[in-house]
């Protein structure tokens, strides 16, 4: 038995499950986008080639509920590679008893140490959803920093500016870029769908170009001198919208260069040895 300050303790327990006895949610995915099919494969080949299972996938059984299924907090590929091989084997798992807040936290933790680590962009966001959780006790500041790589003044941001939300009754897309300085609207005030922001984006990105572009504006000497070009975006950025790009994409400043290592704690480490062995 072991626990976190403040948490219930959990429970870990080593086990074979079948397949179809483990339940997916979207509620503990903290990566955007679809699974990286390469990497699939890649799990699924080994497969077939050795017939030895892959490493544990991690599943939650809620501590408060007798009747409760395992849920799949990490190990997604891993479990679409033994599916698309058909394995009928048990799958192996290591099995948290615990409460719901501790299994985020342990989701977010083995995200973020696994083969396919989460990009800065989606740790800043699982930031800003642990901020956004409504679990008591709520998210401490050191376990958000801990786990997300974030630092403790973007938390701080973060927290104050949820703060600000609720009390003008703002909905959060999830997206802390878009959510730190208020949803995107279109000209008659309606809020932005997704679908035409990114057609807007790709529209802006394309028109940046065009305008830096050396090979298409030949007459333009400048541009052959890239410290210049340089110069004039950041100058025509702003430093406060730099400041803020720098910060979103790299963490603040004493963190620019640690998010590049690595900078987590093991709060949700889940590979400790004291796990009772069990079979599903």
């Amino acid at each position: 038995m072991s626990g976190g300050a403040g948490n219930p303790a959990t429970l870990r327990k080593r086990a074979t499950v079948a397949i179809e006895r483990i339940n997916q949610t979207d509620h503990f995915k903290f990566r955007w986008g679809k699974l990286d099919k390469y990497h699939k494969a890649d799990l699924a080949g080994h497969l077939r080639k050795t017939g030895k299972a892959l490493d544990p996938v991690l599943l939650w059984r809620d501590s408060e509920d007798g009747n409760a299924a395992l849920v799949l907090i990490d190990g997604e590929h891993r479990l679409a590679a033994y599916k698309a091989v058909g394995w009928k084997k048990g799958v192996p798992a290591i099995i948290l008893h615990c409460d719901r807040r501790t299994a985020l936290l342990a989701a977010l933790g083995a995200n973020a140490k696994h083969v396919l680590p989460l990009s800065q962009t989606e740790r800043t966001d699982a930031a800003w959803r642990l901020v956004r959780e409504p679990v008591q006790p709520p998210y401490t500041r050191k376990e958000i920093v801990g786990l997300a790589s974030v630092s403790a003044r973007t938390v701080n941001y973060m927290r104050s500016r949820w703060t600000e939300m609720v009390k003008a009754g703002q909905e959060p897309t999830g997206e802390w870029g878009r959510d730190r300085s208020g949803h995107s609207e279109d000209r008659d005030g309606s809020e932005m769908t997704d679908a035409r922001r990114e057609r807007e984006i790709a529209i802006l990105v394309s028109e940046i170009r065009d305008v830096i572009d050396r090979r298409k504006r030949p007459e333009k000497a400048i541009l052959r001198d890239g410290w210049a070009v340089d110069t004039a975006i950041l100058e025509a950025i702003g430093d406060k919208r730099f400041k803020d790009l720098a910060d979103y994409f790299f963490g603040e400043n004493e963190e620019r260069n640690e998010w590049f290592g690595d900078t987590l704690t093991d709060d949700a480490d889940c590979s400790g040895d004291d796990m009772d062995d069990v079979n599903f």
